[in-house]
């Protein structure tokens, strides 16, 4: 329990210390909400899907993908999506996206390499500074195509 709490804290003063809008009363408070009285279940309904332009857009919605659950139903969203024709062509799109966890960028990883073994395409969009720095260091930019929006991702993905 204590380890818990305490991997919170420092998630927490991460988000504090990267988000530009951010002010000490709402790291307090989101602290205070997490705590064992007081402890939320995340919201796993993280990922909106629909067609567009012959193309699947896939909307995160954030401001952060980092807990468990939350990841692991990203993951069966996206797999479901699959599961009918693994051909597709997919845009992701991170626009609300502040932070994620290594495991967002696993589940991204298995995507494209399930996608790609079946001809399908992925494309990434709209990631804000802190996630495109992510990519960055990971040099997983270099295997993800990324376009700053979804109009130029769609033009990307329907060459």
């Amino acid at each position: 329990m204590l380890c818990s709490l305490f991997r919170e804290f420092i998630f927490q003063a991460f988000w504090l210390l990267f988000s530009s809008a951010a002010d000490c009363s709402v790291f307090v408070a989101r602290f205070r909400e997490s705590t064992p009285s007081g402890r939320r279940m995340p919201d796993t309904d993280v990922i909106a899907i629909h067609e567009e332009s012959g193309c699947f857009v896939a909307e995160l919605e954030g401001p952060r993908i980092s807990e468990g659950p939350i990841v692991a139903a990203m993951q069966e969203r996206l797999t479901q999506l699959l599961a009918d024709d693994p051909q597709k062509k997919i845009l992701i799109d991170f626009r609300q996206i502040e932070l994620m966890s290594s495991a967002t960028l696993g589940v991204l990883v298995r995507l494209y390499r399930d996608l790609s073994e079946q001809g399908g395409r992925i494309v990434l969009c709209g990631l804000q500074p802190p996630v495109r720095k992510t990519f960055e260091l990971t040099k997983l930019d270099q295997l993800f195509r990324i376009e700053p929006d979804t109009a130029a991702g769609l033009a990307r993905l329907c060459q």
